[in-house]
């Protein structure tokens, strides 16, 4: 927060809701939403998964959606990273490009309001990962494909 403007040196202003009065509404002295989640996740007390990523609102959702890969559905880091992504923080469901067709209609029949972004990669939370091997403790990364980031081992530093 300036002192004495209040207002905030940041570009998050979409974070709030521009309709004075709502829980969300911009007003003076609120702090801004932050989207900013830097996890480490353990697994009998050693680190197992380190993810972050950059992105804006869409970081938290990117992680999440990450770690479900991981955790919940099995995937290397490399396929988790990889595996569309979707984002609803408002009365719009925004898919990536690859979720199929069939996807967009489905929701569509439900009754949701949906946007199909024009790119298979990026306009997400661009989120990159390093998971530990539990039998070699190596580490194995993975960047998301949408944007300039890549993995790398300690043998190629």
């Amino acid at each position: 927060m300036v002192d004495g403007l209040g207002f905030q040196l940041n570009n998050t202003m979409n974070c709030f809701h521009p309709v004075p009065g709502l829980p969300n509404s911009l007003a003076v002295g609120k702090a801004r939403l932050s989207g900013i989640s830097p996890t480490i996740v353990y697994r009998d007390g050693q680190p197992a998964i380190v993810i972050g990523a950059p992105g804006g609102t869409q970081i938290i959702t990117g992680v999440l959606q990450v770690l479900l890969n991981l955790i919940d559905f099995g995937m290397t880091p490399t396929e988790a990273v990889a595996a569309p992504r979707f984002d609803s923080q408002s009365h719009v469901i925004d898919l990536q490009a690859r979720h199929p067709l069939a996807t967009v209609r489905a929701l569509q029949n439900m009754g949701h309001t949906v946007y199909r972004e024009p790119y298979s990669y990026g306009s997400f939370g661009l989120v990159h990962v390093a998971v530990r091997d539990p039998e070699t403790g190596g580490w194995h990364g993975a960047a998301d494909p949408g944007g300039a980031g890549m993995p790398l081992s300690s043998a190629q530093l």
